[in-house]
């Protein structure tokens, strides 16, 4: 059974992982669209609507390399699948930690420059657990990204968002993208649309030309439009890579629906205008901040953010200030709440899931108008240009090892692995 070391060895081996978003790679993407349209016509079906305008996305083109640990993307797995109602929010903010940690090949002492790679457990599963590995780390993998590349800590489950009468979007379709990622500080909104395999580069591709077919646009009235992005984070023997694809929007001045109430307008097959900004804005703000209070066990606080419509649904009591736990760091004090895992191996491990305190009390009232101001808060919690992707420390002692995770967005996981 794993040691206190082999658990600190699979969350902190630090790994690499190939980004690439090309020339090459659109046209491989635009072949796969070639080849559908041919086979629908050759069956005499109808064909789907497909954005062809496809272009790199700059920030990985040429091809970048990044450094990443088990722990920062577990962590960003269990942060943004963590459910915006709040029933069992424990399991589900922490089970990224012990469902996948065991996923990652460990890399031996004497390798240089490891991969990030499946061991050879994690490709033995069977078929659907294997689509649903692929499809959580796709997510932890295009979250990982949204945040170190383009500031866009903030996020918000589409799904979730549309199911508000009031947000000022509508589905489009039978499908829809995955998450709204958006920096606020500089009010920029990207739409990702998340894929995960570990078949086949081509495979990946394929989920690429998927994408174009899924992901809508959307606009704004003073015309800004939010990027549409397509990640597909392919996991291979001996590697993995992540392909980066931007399908901009494509209007059809012939196709026009405004939608009741006036707060949407659809100006394209699969483009939208949102019309409402405050009232878009106020809601997607919500839904973010009651997604992180629910992760760092704040699901009272996290519900009474929600809109009337999903709040009405939820009953949860209040806790007492002392539930909560504090732990101080170099980037100030966190407060949330500590989990104890059942683990049947060698070691004991405790889990902390927090927020930055002052964070907190800021998401808690609600108030764009307090004191200290949003941007200057944000600021001082992401701190310099390096600590976008995440700060970890270890801290060993005679029978436990303490590890944190501190990412930009504020929140902290911190494991104490103890031995028994």
């Amino acid at each position: 059974m794993p040691s206190r070391q082999e658990w600190v060895n699979a969350l902190l081996s630090e790994y690499t992982v190939k980004v690439i978003s090309s020339d090459s790679l659109i046209a491989e993407v635009r072949c796969k669209q070639s080849q559908r349209v041919t086979d629908l016509k050759a069956k005499n079906k109808p064909i789907p609507h497909m954005k062809t305008s496809l272009t790199p996305v700059s920030q990985f083109n040429p091809e970048v390399d990044i450094k990443l640990t088990t722990f920062s993307l577990l962590h960003m797995v269990g942060l943004i699948t963590t459910p915006i109602i709040t029933n069992l929010v424990d399991i589900s903010s922490t089970w990224a930690l012990y469902r996948y940690i065991w996923a990652f090949e460990v890399p031996t002492a004497a390798a240089t420059d490891p991969v990030l790679k499946l061991s050879s457990e994690a490709r033995n599963i069977d078929f659907h657990q294997k689509t649903l590995l692929s499809d959580e780390i796709g997510v932890g993998m295009a979250a990982y990204l949204m945040a170190t590349f383009f500031n866009a800590s903030n996020f918000a489950d589409i799904e979730v968002a549309l199911r508000s009468p009031t947000l000022g979007i509508v589905q489009t379709g039978s499908t829809s993208p995955d998450y709204l990622f958006y920096d606020d500080l500089n009010d920029r909104y990207y739409i990702v649309e998340c894929k995960g395999s570990q078949t086949s580069r081509s495979t990946s591709i394929d989920q690429l030309r998927r994408g174009t077919e899924q992901v809508p646009s959307i606009e704004f009235n003073d015309g800004r439009t939010a990027t549409s992005i397509v990640m597909a984070t392919c996991m291979l023997d001996d590697k993995t890579e992540v392909y980066v694809i931007d399908p901009p929007g494509d209007k059809d001045e012939n196709y026009y629906k405004e939608e009741p109430g006036g707060k949407t307008e659809q100006i394209g097959q699969n483009t939208w205008k949102v019309k409402d900004q405050n009232k878009f804005d106020t809601e997607l703000t919500s839904i973010y901040r009651s997604k992180i209070l629910a992760f760092c066990g704040r699901e009272y606080e996290a519900s009474k953010l929600l809109p009337e419509d999903l709040k009405a649904k939820i009953n949860i009591s209040k806790r007492p200030e002392d539930y909560y736990d504090h732990h101080e760091t170099n980037f100030g004090t966190y407060e949330g709440v500590t989990q104890t895992l059942p683990i049947l191996e060698n070691v004991n491990i405790e889990v902390f899931r927090g927020l930055r305190k002052d964070l907190m009390n800021y998401y808690i009232q609600n108030n764009d108008e307090a004191v200290p101001a949003k941007i200057e808060l944000m600021k001082d919690v992401r701190g310099s240009k390096s600590f976008k992707s995440g700060h970890i420390s270890k801290i060993e002692y005679e029978n436990y090892t303490i590890i944190e995770n501190i990412q930009a967005d504020g929140t902290m996981v911190r494991i104490k692995i103890s031995d028994k």
